[in-house]
């Protein structure tokens, strides 16, 4: 009895002590004037008089809106100078033009003396604290929106990696496409790639991102498989935006790529390895201690790399097994699978690439990925 008593007394003297209390809004915004699909930050500040602990605060964000988005960045509560502050921090996305303005509201939710009592010395079958609310509307954001012909707005790059520029009639090239920065990334979509004469697999895009106050950050991925028996380009990508450093329209473009296409065994190199053949060398023992050098360097410098390439291409493995073991579409497999580059499973794409009455379950067992 004397501890609830004690618990009653502090509670009274803190309510005492802050019902006197008061606070205030403050509110900023990164920039009033933006241009379409641009973000912008706005915080909110509510600064308390003393280290007030009774009230709670309900931040209420406007309703949905097609011309913005408004997503949570991050929620504090810190005592600075032995004062209370709470900080609201929001990422807003400008989704179509004109002026705006955007109402904010908070619910700020503070305890009674009486409430304190009856819940501590159980009055009235009471199980919980009451609360006076009080609705506070805060200043709203003016925010005017500038037209752009971009759909994409922010800080980027692109980059286009092959993995090479040359390959055998049927071996497949690999497009590596990662568009990287800062903005409104999040659902960004590739253009699609289309080559006469070859056959392209791929799959969904990649996305590597987090919410910061500069909209969203990190990368988008797409992967291409391209095969095909003949020489063929890869064609540039183009991503038209707006930049938001320079404040300017801009396009980023990667360089388009010629492939050449190989026969395992072409005219050329058989007639190239029979002249070889005939001829005889000048000087035999030269030839000899050639030889013995050549075999023994690559002896040495396998004992030292065959242990490193081999840990390397079980990782490989088991990174591509995983992939193929969360595949959940026939167009999602069919580009791993060819993305593997392995004679093996030719039967299972050609069957695949029928698409009739496949079941990936059968599929991934033929597979045999431990």
């Amino acid at each position: 009895m004397k501890k609830v008593l004690g618990k009653l007394l502090i509670l009274i003297f803190l309510f005492t002590a802050l019902s006197a209390s008061d606070y205030s809004w403050q509110q900023n915004i990164s920039s009033a004037n933006i241009y379409q699909h641009e973000s912008i930050e706005l915080e909110f500040k509510c600064h308390f008089d003393t280290k007030e602990a009774l009230t709670s605060i309900e931040f209420q964000l406007p309703k949905k809106s097609e011309a913005y988005s408004i997503e949570i960045l991050s929620e504090k509560e810190m005592i600075v100078d032995e004062k209370r502050v709470n900080v609201y921090r929001f990422v807003l996305f400008a989704n179509k033009t004109g002026d705006f303005t955007i109402p904010f509201q908070a619910l700020m939710r503070k305890t009674t003396k009486e409430s304190i009592e009856n819940t501590v010395l159980g009055r009235d079958n009471a199980e919980d604290f009451d609360f006076k609310d009080t609705l506070v509307k805060l200043e709203p954001i003016q925010l005017y929106v500038a037209k752009t012909p971009s759909a994409l707005s922010g800080a980027l790059s692109l980059d286009a990696l092959f993995n090479k520029t040359q390959a055998y009639a049927y071996k497949p090239v690999n497009l590596t496409l990662t568009l990287k920065g800062a903005g409104n990334l999040k659902g960004f979509s590739f253009q699609t790639l289309e080559i006469d004469g070859a056959k392209i697999f791929t799959e969904d895009a990649k996305e590597d991102l987090q919410l910061t106050s500069k909209g969203y950050q990190g990368s988008i991925t797409k992967e291409f498989a391209i095969v095909s028996d003949k020489d063929f380009t890869i064609p540039s990508f183009e991503i038209a935006y707006y930049d938001v450093i320079s404040q300017s329209h801009k396009h980023l473009k990667t360089s388009a790529q010629e492939i050449k296409i190989n026969n395992p065994y072409t005219k050329e190199e058989l007639l190239d390895e029979a002249k070889e053949d005939t001829q005889e060398s000048t000087f035999p023992y030269i030839d000899i201690l050639n030889f013995v050098l050549t075999f023994a360097f690559g002896f040495i410098s396998a004992l030292y790399f065959v242990k490193y390439k081999k840990s390397k291409e079980i990782t490989e493995y088991n990174s591509w097994c995983k992939r193929i073991k969360k595949a959940k579409t026939h167009e999602e497999l069919l580009f791993l699978l060819a993305l593997s580059d392995d004679k093996k499973y030719q039967g299972l794409i050609y069957k695949l690439e029928q698409g009739t009455n496949i079941n990936l379950s059968e599929i991934k067992k033929e597979i045999r990925c431990q």
